[in-house]
């Protein structure tokens, strides 16, 4: 994919004649993720947890985030995402329990790894 922004420009050599030059970025992201969540994970209550997630090679490099039921993932002081795109969960709730799927992006467009299924287990 390639990405085009204009510039316009007055010539003093061309008696003072606008032109235009086109400036044109070259842009991709992969199809295969570097490393996906796993298929299922079970976590203890108030435990802490990640979810592996490596984005696709791309140029410029994908950024990640993260899905939960088809809903944005909120950053806080208790749900993060690493630089390397894994999510990082502490204090784990039963309201945490859901389906994961990480999402890298750039101005190519975005890809889905593979969905994880999250289950916080334990007692009340």
């Amino acid at each position: 994919m390639f990405h085009c922004s204009w510039v316009w420009y007055t010539s003093v050599i061309k008696l003072l004649l606008p032109y235009c030059v086109a400036v044109c970025k070259f842009a991709v992201i992969r199809d295969e993720f570097r490393e996906h969540p796993p298929d299922t994970l079970d976590v203890p209550l108030s435990g802490e947890t990640t979810i592996p997630c490596r984005p696709p090679r791309a140029k410029p490099n994908a950024r990640v985030r993260w899905m939960k039921d088809g809903e944005v993932v909120e950053q806080s002081d208790r749900i993060s995402v690493e630089d390397s795109g894994t999510l990082r969960i502490k204090d784990t709730t039963r309201d945490d329990t859901g389906i994961y799927v990480c999402v890298a992006y750039n101005v190519a467009g975005e890809k889905q790894s593979i969905p994880c299924q999250l289950t916080v287990k334990g007692l009340f």
